[in-house]
């Protein structure tokens, strides 16, 4: 496959992942509900991925700006949400792609745990200078405090996903999804680098939020914080 095709077979399957895609929504909006202290306004999803979090913030009132660094997720996200803005966007650019600011700015999923530690301080940084003075930032990760376990996470009649996780030392994991379909098998790595939720309430700080609340939920850490 060329490369774009590839990128777009990797965008679609880990849409595969979501068996109930309103499930998933769900759980997202009630990390919103918990941890976002304003109802409604502007909102910047800064890693929007296929669009999850974009699509649990629409439902919840919110005016949605979705960004995100792969084209072929974007392309996803934009087809789901045809209402919602879009924008390509690095997460270590994100500002000067997106030069306004926003009442909330936003991250789930693995784009901050695919980045080393000193440039998640710098995404974070970027999307402080994308949140107005006393807007809030909630940021949800996966729990790295527990060691991540391989498991099937879908199998029906549709797909397989398995999604494996290889420690290769106590700061580096190897993520692979390995899809089995109507069409074959095919896997996808990515790197991930453990964040603490320490080290995620440091960088927030540092990059001129309060940080409001941390939970830990359905084997994610989540926090919250407002823009000084």
């Amino acid at each position: 496959m060329s490369g774009d095709a590839d990128q777009r077979q990797v965008a679609a399957d880990y849409d595969l992942i979501y068996a109930d895609w309103d499930k998933a929504v769900a759980t997202v909006q009630g990390f919103m509900t918990g941890h976002l202290p304003i109802d409604t306004g502007t909102l910047l999803d800064a890693h929007c991925g296929t669009g999850l979090a974009s699509d649990a913030a629409t439902r919840l009132g919110w005016v949605v700006t979705a960004a995100e660094a792969s084209p072929a997720m974007l392309e996803r996200t934009r087809n789901r949400l045809p209402n919602v803005e879009t924008r390509v966007a690095h997460a270590l650019s994100l500002h000067t792609s997106i030069t306004r600011r926003f009442d909330a700015v936003i991250s789930v999923g693995n784009a901050l745990p695919a980045l080393r530690q000193d440039q998640v301080r710098q995404a974070l940084a970027e999307m402080r200078k994308c949140t107005r003075p006393g807007g809030a930032a909630m940021i949800a990760v996966r729990d790295f405090g527990d060691r991540l376990k391989s498991a099937v996470w879908r199998d029906d009649p549709v797909v397989k996903i398995t999604a494996r996780f290889r420690y290769q030392s106590a700061s580096e994991i190897i993520y692979t999804l390995d899809v089995e379909d109507a069409e074959g098998e095919r896997s996808h790595d990515q790197v991930l680098y453990p964040l603490s939720s320490l080290a995620l309430e440091s960088g927030l700080e540092d990059a001129g939020y309060n940080v409001t609340r941390t939970s830990r939920i359905a084997g994610r850490v989540v926090i919250a914080a407002l823009a000084v």
